[in-house]
């Protein structure tokens, strides 16, 4: 809805693109793909997206992930997805956030034994 302000000869309309919410930063982190091996842990830092954001595991046997966001009005600009291998096996972790950014995908590889 547009109104329209005529003061002292200045015609004035409403900028209809004040309404629409700003687009967060996109996704990034400093990897790709994660390699560990059964049972350990991985933390990985997630910048970007607009919270609440989401991470979820293609295969839950191989690999189980968990997110920590900060305050909704927080000044920190990060997130830590820790990833832990349960099972050997490959799958991708997917990182969503609620303004719909395109996902930020992750390749996990589970290996049974560290390499030599």
């Amino acid at each position: 809805m547009c109104v329209f302000i005529l003061l002292g000869g200045i015609l004035e309309a409403c900028d209809t693109k004040k309404d629409e919410p700003t687009p967060p930063d996109p996704f990034k982190t400093e990897v790709s793909e994660v390699v560990m091996t059964k049972g350990s842990t991985q933390t990985v830092t997630i910048t970007g997206g607009a919270i609440p954001i989401r991470a979820k595991s293609a295969d839950e046997k191989v690999a189980m992930v968990s997110i920590e966001t900060p305050p909704m009005y927080s000044s920190v600009n990060f997130s830590e997805l820790t990833i832990k291998g349960l099972n050997q096996g490959n799958t991708t972790v997917t990182v969503t956030d609620s303004y719909g950014s395109t996902p930020l995908v992750i390749i996990v590889k589970v290996k049974d034994q560290p390499n030599p």
